[in-house]
């Protein structure tokens, strides 16, 4: 039996294709972000060092973006929270964390960095512009040291990095402790996305997310059996 220990889970979805959030409403987020842009040109430098333009947190304060941020936690309670709890998913509900605004034209980039202090982080595109399209892509990095040699590159299976080319409308959904970063945007149009941390709630105790009250056990691994032509049985 092949045991997947230690994995990074990381959801997408197209929050546009599941019909979260319209076409309107994503334009009508586009021009707030060049709003905000406009009346604090300066905002912040984080993992940005600078390169492009971010915004200070309180995106989530502002009404407009409010269907991104009911699809987020629609994505949450049905694929995350089922996900890690089964049956007991509904045990828990999502705390909203900080949200902020970036904003990449060209030859802006977000160094290697995680997101400390939270549970899961994310990432929803709002503008990418086809011209973009094989620039400025998401990657996210194993962080796992790994002595496979040139083994670990016969197939993704193994791989070091995943590299992410996002379109309109993408969430990604990604344990905060995971390490990512921008490449740079090497074309004159501006991509906007939306980043932000979460946590999640216990429901019966009103308490966020800390040491659980029971240790997981080996017999909570997932085990896939490995067939002859290297695709894996997923069990029923």
């Amino acid at each position: 039996m092949f045991i997947p220990m230690f994995s990074w889970n990381v959801f997408r979805v197209n929050l546009i294709k599941e019909g979260y959030v319209s076409y309107e409403q994503l334009h009508a987020m586009q021009k707030e972000c060049y709003t905000m842009r406009k009346n604090d040109p300066i905002g912040r430098s984080r993992s940005n060092n600078g390169s492009g333009w971010q915004s200070n947190d309180g995106v989530n304060e502002r009404p407009i973006f409010q269907s991104m941020i009911n699809g987020i936690e629609k994505v949450f309670n049905k694929e995350v929270f089922p996900f890690y709890a089964g049956n007991k998913s509904k045990d828990f509900k999502l705390h909203h964390g900080n949200y902020w605004v970036n904003i990449n034209y060209k030859n802006s980039y977000n160094n290697v960095h995680s997101h400390p202090g939270c549970w899961y982080s994310g990432v929803f595109y709002l503008q990418v512009p086809n011209e973009t399209r094989g620039s400025g892509c998401l990657q996210f990095i194993s962080g796992q040291a790994k002595y496979m040699q040139d083994f670990t590159h016969a197939s993704r299976r193994d791989a070091d990095n995943f590299v992410v080319d996002p379109v309109e409308g993408d969430l990604f959904l990604f344990p905060s402790a995971m390490l990512h970063y921008v490449e740079p945007n090497e074309v004159d149009f501006d991509r906007i996305s939306i980043a932000f941390n979460h946590e999640f709630q216990y429901l019966d105790e009103g308490r966020l997310n800390g040491s659980p009250n029971i240790q997981a056990s080996f017999d909570d691994v997932m085990e896939f059996e490995v067939l002859p032509d290297g695709n894996l049985e997923i069990p029923k």
